[in-house]
């Protein structure tokens, strides 16, 4: 994605820092861009719209028992701008492939190529099913280790093949001055000068699709923001450079949008905690404990998040009926699982700390901004199997005692993660891997889009298989 211009599903640019110009907006409106529909008397062409005929035939590639997928393609791409005009739809209610696989067809018939800005660079990170599991266990098994040594980062390396090409625009002279005076060194460092001496998009496709081809099959292309950004772009690509035609998708290449992955499974993440939480009596097990909990373990600092701001934070009552979670999820003290009275276990001491935290506790340290007294459920709720992101995004700060009993709001919480921009991709970035975010360009942008897939692990490899959808073009 291009940070300067790129914009996520909460309307606001995804830029680190950095505001966009009022007449970036209008970078593309001029219709003399090559392969743009040109107009009588400079008017506008009526955009197109779904109206329940489309322009071809849909020729969906529905897969009934494919199985798993056998490998994923992280891309991004960097451009000249973005979308002079856009249609902000819901999408909270795509939760089904074919769904999905419509929205983005709808989007595509709706994008004018005048409109559309042109691709300076796309990325293909290509990567196993096997590797990425791996990776998986391996990050899973540093996020532990960090609790004894925060300077662990669990930032794990995956084998992967890596297409990455930088390509020549077809842009006037105007449109090539619009471009430079809003090119920011800090975020779109590929100047004129260096796009000029690359190939075209058409010129470089053949080596495009050959990713997509030799791709371990079924594959599944991750974007982030991909139904409103990413496919459409690539879309208007092959379409100036009349590439739309039959074939020129190999078979069983699907999608997944990564933004609308992220946001389930923490949907589901929270509903799961709020379950555990409501239906659990907090104060009775804090009783049966023989000692309090230790302070929480110095860690690295969490890096506040873009436009984050101390008035977000959101508290609200609950909705009622709340039930508990199965078995095996809560560090439970002896005396509550049928055993004597025992002081808790405990682990063995951590250098340059004054005491080791009670096994009963750790998870203490998921939350270290946040004051835990000895009755908060973060003190007893086994997190070890939890997922690295799923550990790292718990909003801490939704949790609420009312009338003696802890709550956890999954609404408050998916509220206040949207309104903070939470799911942009740097700030899940830097949320789940306490750094700061130094992605630039679009093969950076994937190898950070695919730690964080890793991050969720088991739980975006399931989203991934039930909830790719076909790319209709």
């Amino acid at each position: 994605m291009h940070r300067a211009f790129k914009q996520d599903a909460d309307g606001a640019s995804s830029s680190l820092g950095t505001t966009r110009p009022p007449e970036s907006r209008e970078l593309f409106s001029d219709l003399s861009t090559v392969g743009g529909g040109g107009t009588n008397n400079g008017e506008r062409p009526p955009k197109r719209t779904f109206d329940g005929s489309p322009r071809k035939e849909l020729k969906r590639k529905r897969r009934e028992k494919a199985g798993k997928m056998a490998s994923f393609i992280f891309f991004d791409l960097e451009s000249t701008g973005l979308f002079t005009r856009d249609q902000w739809r819901d999408h909270s209610k795509l939760d089904e492939p074919a769904k999905i696989a419509d929205e983005l067809f709808r989007y595509t018939l709706s994008t004018q190529e005048s409109e559309c800005p042109h691709m300076t660079e796309a990325s293909f990170v290509v990567v196993s099913r096997g590797a990425f599991e791996a990776a998986v266990e391996k990050m899973r098994k540093k996020a532990g280790e960090q609790g004894e040594n925060p300077e662990i980062t669990v930032q794990t390396p995956v084998p992967a093949n890596i297409h990455t090409r930088q390509l020549r625009p077809n842009l006037s002279e105007d449109q090539w001055r619009m471009y430079e005076n809003i090119r920011r060194p800090e975020t779109a460092r590929i100047t004129r000068a260096v796009l000029s001496e690359k190939a075209t998009f058409a010129e470089e496709w053949p080596g495009l699709r050959h990713v997509l081809k030799t791709a371990p099959k079924p594959t599944c292309i991750v974007a982030h923001n991909a139904l409103r950004y990413d496919m459409r772009v690539l879309h208007v690509e092959l379409q100036r450079a009349a590439l739309l035609e039959d074939g020129w998708l190999p078979e069983e290449v699907y999608f997944v949008d990564s933004l609308l992955a992220f946001r389930q499974i923490d949907r589901e993440d929270a509903t799961h905690i709020s379950s555990l939480v409501g239906g659990t009596d907090w104060m009775t097990i804090a009783s049966m404990c023989s000692t309090p909990p230790d302070p929480p373990r110095a860690r690295p600092a969490r890096i506040p998040m873009i436009e984050e701001r101390e008035e977000d934070v959101v508290e609200e009552t609950p909705p009622e009926d709340q039930h508990a979670a199965g078995d095996g999820l809560l560090q439970l003290p002896a005396a509550l699982e049928g055993g004597g009275f025992t002081t808790p276990e405990r682990r063995p001491r951590c250098p340059g700390t004054a005491s080791a935290p009670a096994k009963l506790h750790t998870s203490r340290a998921l939350f270290p901004e946040v004051f835990l007294d000895f009755s908060h459920p973060l003190n007893y709720i086994r997190s070890e199997e939890w997922t690295v992101a799923k550990r790292k995004r718990v909003d801490g700060r939704v949790f609420r005692k009312v009338a003696g009993k802890w709550q956890y709001n999954v609404e408050a919480a998916m509220e206040n993660a949207k309104r903070r921009g939470a799911f942009r991709q740097e700030n899940l970035y830097m949320s789940i891997f306490c750094d700061t975010y130094n992605a630039h360009q679009a093969q950076d942008d994937c190898e950070a889009l695919m730690q964080i897939c890793l991050a969720y692990g088991p739980s975006f490899l399931e989203y991934a298989d039930t909830m790719a959808a076909d790319i209709i073009y």
